[in-house]
């Protein structure tokens, strides 16, 4: 939003959807590593994290919990009905030309197989 369409990032709101603590203590997520020792990001990450060091990497999450929840994260951020609205006029209005992009890139991913 911000590098695309110049949005100001003052009227962001940024939101993490995955891994975050309450999705590692929902799911008892077992630790995958620690904060690497020299990553520029070490320190502040262990501050935010009240001193623990221990890292939780996305591969942690079963796929359909992981979906789940981002569908759930998503749909808390955006008003539901005026997302169906604008899908619904853009399918109707982009549905010939997706299904010839869709069309050409079948067609050129079996030239690349063959």
């Amino acid at each position: 939003m911000r590098d695309d369409f110049d949005v100001p990032e003052e009227k962001l709101k940024i939101v993490k959807a995955g891994v975050t603590r309450e999705q590692i203590d929902k799911y008892r997520l077992p630790p995958m590593n620690f904060a690497k020792e020299l990553s520029s990001s070490r320190d502040w990450f262990v501050s935010r994290n009240g001193g623990d060091e221990t890292v939780w990497e996305l591969e942690a999450l079963d796929p359909a919990d992981m979906l789940a929840d981002l569908e759930c994260a998503v749909q808390n951020v955006i008003d539901i009905d005026l997302f169906n609205h604008e899908a619904a006029l853009w399918k109707n209005e982009d549905t010939p030309f997706i299904n010839a992009a869709a069309a050409k890139c079948a067609a050129a991913l079996k030239d690349l197989i063959n």
